[in-house]
């Protein structure tokens, strides 16, 4: 069976890591593949790890900051998965970290559940001395990344990119205005900062993805659900449950309002659209 070039390589940096790491590994499997490489590797002692392994081209800031910080949270009783080293290693074919092995559930996460593990990680994490700031913004959209999607040769509107990309832009500054005035009273707690059902596994849950931690409110923080419910679809059950496990203290409606779809600028967006370009018919 032929293999990605990216895969080929991850498999390359996973296997030197576990070499400088003075671990032998006689199997190593690809499990996921995103803005990172995870692997499975099966130890001659038969034991597992999972090197994580930053991909061709990745920022290495995220990958190295999430592993810091899961490595602060280790002990601290916080439900993550963890690594092995603080720091990860330098190898001649890209970055790699060595993680704990986790085994993931295919089944849907329990909310419930996954609201208890959350509160458990704000507890186990309230000591963690952080300064940074959760972007919470990052879980709606980057310019950047519209930017990128609007320059794409085949895209209806790429002719009026730049005028509906400063719309946009425009529009996030407002939704940005409305949010920071909307919790500058809450207090400030250690966020995971992205929390969704890609981003833990299990029962009890399990959290991962790191990358997004920082001081933020718990309106922050349940931002995504209320998203998730609001323009995914999410059945309202799902964040009714996660605020039932979470307990006391779980952000209103109301507090959430300020991350709705149509305040972070949706309607001006759409009314962008509809001036500068028509999406192009497929199909």
């Amino acid at each position: 069976m032929q293999i990605s070039e990216a895969n080929r390589v991850g498999q390359l940096a996973a296997r030197e890591a576990l070499q400088m790491a003075g671990l032998d590994a006689r199997h190593i499997w690809l499990v996921s593949e995103k803005s990172r490489l995870v692997y499975g590797a099966e130890l001659t002692n038969g034991d597992r790890v999972a090197p994580r392994v930053l991909r061709i081209g990745g920022r290495n800031e995220p990958f190295l900051r999430e592993q810091s910080i899961a490595y602060a949270l280790r002990n601290t009783g916080a439900p993550i998965i963890r690594p092995l080293h603080e720091i990860p290693y330098e190898t001649p074919h890209g970055l790699v970290g060595l993680w704990e092995w986790h085994e993931f559930d295919s089944q849907p996460v329990n909310m419930r559940a996954w609201g208890e593990s959350v509160r458990c990680f704000h507890e186990a994490a309230s000591e963690l001395d952080s300064q940074h700031e959760h972007d919470v913004m990052h879980g709606f959209f980057t310019i950047e990344n519209f930017a990128d999607a609007l320059s794409a040769e085949d895209h209806a509107l790429r002719s009026s990119r730049d005028a509906v990309v400063r719309d946009f832009g425009d529009a996030l500054a407002d939704a940005r205005r409305d949010v920071d005035a909307a919790v500058a009273s809450m207090p400030k707690l250690f966020l995971h900062g992205d929390i969704h059902r890609s981003n833990c596994t299990g029962n009890p849950v399990v959290l991962y993805d790191l990358e997004y931690c920082g001081l933020g409110t718990l309106a922050n923080e349940f931002s995504l659900l209320g998203l998730g419910v609001h323009r995914y679809g999410w059945p309202r059950e799902y964040l009714d449950e996660f605020r039932r496990g979470y307990g006391d203290g779980t952000p209103t409606d109301e507090e959430l309002e300020p991350f709705s779809p149509g305040r972070i600028g949706r309607n001006r967006l759409d009314a962008s659209i509809r001036e500068n370009g028509k999406p192009r018919a497929t199909g």
